[in-house]
């Protein structure tokens, strides 16, 4: 039993007020035999305020300038790396799904929404950086007749598409999904809100997939070249067909009403052209999601940043989740190939060492 304010207070618990959640005590009567819940003690109307935030490069890539490793920081970043390598592994073994099915909102669930509708945005919004400077390698190394290295590197952003893919569901993975989803987060949403407006999207990964498409033609005469391409493919499809399954878990479609037009298509038909981003919507986007743009961010600081982040979604997932065998696969690999990344950011590494790219590649 915990005093707060000179109060015994036995629990703590959320309840719905007004736009938010209020915190109640629950405190032991005098008598110790009834109990009564005391509100006022804080207020939770903004979630989102008081969520961790996330700092990443001001355009959305990758930083380009890997700065000089210190021998401490290589060995604090293969720590790092090292460290939840073993919770993947520990992860992947003993996470338990929860047969629940609410059919009621709950305060406790509604918490759960924000922290998951977040925590998986702050892990796939720089993913997405890292898709687009995983294929710009395979593109690189291709150039310089390294295949090798070409299908290496098309393999961790075909796997970390997937792992895009499988943030999706776990993104929404609360109940009642739509209920909690439509009244509580895009509610609080601006109008018009839209994936568009992730700046690693438009200039990191979308631009990559445009170089990596050309450099590797779905139709070329090369048989390499369509190995390399179909290893994307698959992988891309599988990330759209979650991203849809997304979408209607979330806002189911009509009975008797097909696929509705999206935001783009609809400005696209009214306008006969593409609406293009501007630097408001983009910093309206970072803002709602505490997302910090900074110069000084390094590659160092990605892999200390997504490591916490993907420590807590782990944590996450050990207390309990409801996602299909595959989704939680594709997620879990996803975040390996993200290390695979790190590793090659900390420094040369020894063939022979747990943390050289052969070796995070399972050879």
């Amino acid at each position: 039993m915990n005093s707060i304010g000179g109060a015994q207070v036995d629990k703590i618990a959320l309840v719905p007020s007004g736009d938010g959640w209020e915190v109640c005590m629950q405190q032991v009567a005098t008598s110790g035999e009834t109990f009564q819940f005391v509100p006022g003690v804080t207020r939770f109307s903004n979630y989102r305020g008081r969520f961790q935030k996330i700092s990443l490069s001001p355009t959305g890539e990758v930083p380009f300038n890997l700065e000089a490793v210190s021998p401490e920081e290589h060995s604090a970043t293969l720590s790092s790396v090292a460290s939840l390598w073993q919770l993947l592994t520990t992860v992947g073994g003993m996470a338990q799904s929860r047969n629940r099915n609410l059919t009621a909102t709950t305060a406790a669930e509604t918490w759960l929404a924000f922290k998951r509708w977040i925590l998986s945005h702050h892990l796939f919004i720089p993913m997405l950086a890292l898709i687009g400077y995983s294929l710009n390698e395979a593109v690189r190394a291709s150039q310089s007749g390294r295949s090798d290295a070409t299908l290496e590197w098309t393999q961790l952003g075909a796997r970390m598409r997937r792992g895009c893919g499988a943030l999706c569901i776990y993104g929404i993975d609360f109940e009642p999904c739509s209920e909690i989803y439509c009244l509580q987060i895009r509610s609080q949403m601006p109008p018009g809100f839209t994936g568009y407006e992730i700046r690693e999207r438009q200039n990191a990964a979308h631009s990559a997939i445009a170089m990596f498409s050309q450099a590797f033609p779905k139709l070329s005469a090369d048989e390499f070249s369509r190995r390399v391409r179909s290893l994307w493919m698959e992988a891309d499809q599988r990330y759209h067909e979650l991203h849809q399954r997304c979408m209607f878990m979330a806002v189911p479609l009509e009975p008797g009403r097909g696929m509705p037009e999206s935001l783009r298509q609809e400005y696209l038909k009214e306008n006969g052209a593409a609406h293009k981003i501007t630097e408001e919507e983009f910093l309206e986007y970072d803002n709602w999601f505490g997302i910090e743009r900074s110069i000084h961010v390094t590659r160092l600081d990605y892999v200390y940043q997504l490591c916490e982040v993907m420590e807590r979604v782990l944590a996450d997932l050990m207390v309990g989740h409801r996602l299909e065998d595959k989704v939680f696969l594709d997620l879990l690999d996803g975040m390996r190939a993200a290390l695979v990344v790190f590793s090659s950011w900390a420094g040369s590494i020894s063939n022979s060492s747990p943390f050289s790219h052969r070796y995070l590649r399972g050879e």
